[in-house]
């Protein structure tokens, strides 16, 4: 609740119609609160110039979220993001992969900061989906800058389809995505806890086309950290440096960094 009233006083600095987005806001927990199931969309004028539609009411988007990824940038801090910056090639392909993209907040970010990047953004759930198409059209994010997919990944490639909200989604891995692509520059995760069995599934010689890795952490439950403590392990082993900042006890950021 403090980090929402912190958020909205801090408004006016990234978003443009700040009072329009801050009554969707606070409508939108009330909604949420008192357990109404209705939603409602609205749009969110970015005072860099991105225009992004959300989700209010009940199970809605938070706008926490673009201040996370615009503001406070927990996924490309200051330190992990030069180092992604002069690491891009001079020639070639520079590849982004945004595994649970959502209403594609850090697409959008990413594009804007590599500019000649191809971002493939991944996003299960239907509704969110449509969300995500339509901030990439809003954007004028076209095929050569990014490809967006209505796909779970997992690391089960025997799973096939899999239902989301009653409607049949189409089930993939990262090492589908891999046999696709030369390299990932860059790969983020924000799958709600399947991020370390994504990782674990993942061999060697897989792993190794993989330059950086960023992804949301979860850790409040026993099963969580064994598979944390696990990818740490195996990361390390396979030439990777780890960063970890912690949000709160059960949540935090996760920086891989290959230095093979």
């Amino acid at each position: 609740m403090i980090r929402k009233l912190v958020n909205l006083f801090r408004m006016p600095v990234l978003v443009r119609n700040w009072f329009f987005v801050a009554i969707c806001s606070i409508s939108s927990q009330l909604i949420h609160f008192l357990r109404i199931r209705k939603t409602f969309l609205y749009i969110v004028h970015l005072r860099i110039g991105f225009v992004i539609i959300l989700k209010g009411g009940f199970n809605a988007h938070d706008i926490g979220d673009i201040f996370e990824v615009f503001s406070k940038r927990v996924y490309m801090p200051k330190q992990f993001s030069n180092l992604v910056l002069s690491s891009i090639p001079e020639n070639g392909d520079v590849n982004i992969v945004d595994i649970g993209a959502s209403n594609g907040d850090f697409t959008l970010y990413i594009s804007n900061l590599i500019p000649r990047s191809k971002v493939y953004s991944y996003e299960a759930d239907p509704g969110t989906f449509r969300i995500l198409q339509s901030n990439m059209l809003l954007n004028k994010m076209g095929d050569e800058k990014v490809s967006i997919f209505n796909k779970f990944i997992y690391n089960n490639s025997s799973v096939g389809n899999g239902i989301i909200l009653g409607k049949e989604i189409e089930c993939g891995t990262l090492q589908d995505i891999l046999s696709l692509l030369n390299n990932i520059h860059l790969l983020k995760l924000d799958i709600e806890g399947e991020e370390f069995d994504v990782l674990l599934s993942l061999k060697h010689d897989e792993l190794r086309k993989i330059s950086f890795i960023t992804m949301e952490i979860h850790l409040h439950t026993a099963s969580y950290r064994k598979k944390y403590y696990q990818l740490c392990d195996y990361l390390e082993n396979n030439g990777f440096v780890i960063q970890v900042v912690m949000r709160t006890e059960a949540i935090g950021y996760f920086y891989g960094i290959c230095k093979v």
